[in-house]
């Protein structure tokens, strides 16, 4: 557990960890749910619009992996990214010559 959160977080918990309260642990880190945060979910959105892929530099697969982490992260918010925004937002990326077109 003690690597997976961020040291701020980890030492609100410490002491529930240290009292191996499971359930203790899993309330105070849904306290540091930002993806409830509207902010946080623009600011994600945003970024995933602004996103672009460089033939030269990057795997589409990686980039395609790329964009799927911002739709893992807006899971289950308003702000979800559904197939077509993903697909759109590949598209959009894509090299702007006649054979990626």
């Amino acid at each position: 557990m003690s690597n997976s959160v961020s040291p701020n977080i980890l030492y609100s918990i410490d002491f529930l960890i240290d009292a191996t309260n499971a359930v203790g642990i899993w309330i105070e880190l849904a306290k540091h749910n930002r993806s409830l945060d509207l902010m946080y979910q623009d600011t994600l959105i945003y970024y995933f619009t602004k996103e672009t892929w460089d033939l030269k530099t990057e795997l589409l697969s990686s980039f395609l992996d790329k964009l799927n982490v911002y739709r893992t992260r807006l899971a289950g918010t308003p702000k979800a990214i559904i197939e077509v925004d993903l697909l759109t937002r590949l598209l959009h990326s894509l090299p702007k010559d006649p054979y990626w077109q």
